[in-house]
């Protein structure tokens, strides 16, 4: 495989890309890698917009248009569901201007 020759993608759904394909190319036996986990989360409203967490999966194929690697990404746009709040650095922003 030539990786100039790679193409990414964001993949704004889980249910976008196969189970087998996402599951092969994951990189670990780690459970919350899994696309059964990450689907589960899309399908039962844990992420997306009414909590702020965005499914923004990077999705890389070859030229074949064969997926060789993912990367399971979120794009968070409020402080909440945090391990911690991050309501001083939004304050901070909002008075520097």
């Amino acid at each position: 495989m030539n990786p100039d020759r790679v193409r990414t993608t964001v993949v704004n759904q889980i249910t976008a890309i196969p189970r087998d394909d996402w599951n092969c190319v994951s990189g670990t036996g780690h459970p919350f890698l899994r696309h059964e986990f990450l689907s589960a989360l899309e399908t039962q409203g844990c992420v997306g917009e009414a909590h702020g967490w965005w499914p923004q999966h990077i999705a890389a194929y070859d030229d074949a248009d064969t997926l060789v690697g993912i990367a399971p990404l979120y794009l968070k746009d409020n402080s909440y569901g945090e391990f911690v709040f991050d309501w001083a650095w939004a304050e901070a922003y909002q008075r520097a201007g």
